[in-house]
């Protein structure tokens, strides 16, 4: 399509002031010119130009692409749901499987974070207290990014896991869940 980005990003506004903020705020972003094509749907134009003029002559365009806004963050729910429910059969296919090194594989990770960090933060300091001369270790940041988001995807992972439910929010929101 190749759109001029000033001209999505203008009718990225008008869609966001017309009550659609979700979708007026991603088509001023960096995937404009593929959710232009939800907006060419309801308005029927071929470039943000048209689309606007469009708009300008029929307001009431503004409740369906909210609609179609609804039904994007509904099936993006869904698909969130499916990489949930996959992620967890991966886990539990992991932690069933006879080969050691597969089910320990996540702990295992998270152990050799643990190793790092405490070598970081009690041993080195240790060791520097006899000899000044060890250089101190600098980790970077997204180490700990990194860390934290397996600590904690892990951990949320195996608590559903073990409950044997999805998570309420997911669950009321989708009305779906184990029955």
């Amino acid at each position: 399509m190749g759109f001029d980005g000033g001209d999505l990003l203008r009718l990225g506004k008008k869609i966001v002031k017309g009550g659609a903020p979700i979708l007026g705020s991603v088509l001023g972003g960096s995937a404009g010119e593929a959710v232009f094509n939800i907006v060419a749907a309801v308005t029927g134009a071929d470039n943000p130009q048209e689309a606007m003029a469009v708009l300008d002559k029929q307001p009431e365009l503004y409740a369906k692409l909210k609609e179609a806004e609804m039904q994007q963050q509904t099936r993006l729910d869904e698909l969130f749901y499916a990489d949930l429910q996959d992620s967890r059969a991966l886990i539990k296919a992991e932690s069933l499987s006879e080969d050691v090194f597969i089910r320990r594989a996540r702990p295992m990770f998270l152990y050799i974070m643990y190793a790092v960090i405490i070598f970081n933060f009690i041993m080195l300091p240790f060791i520097r207290v006899f000899n000044p001369a060890v250089p101190a270790m600098e980790l970077p940041g997204e180490l700990y990014w990194l860390f934290g988001s397996a600590f904690t995807g892990y951990s949320v992972l195996r608590s559903v896991d073990k409950a044997g439910s999805v998570p309420a929010g997911i669950s009321n929101i989708m009305n779906l869940g184990r029955k």
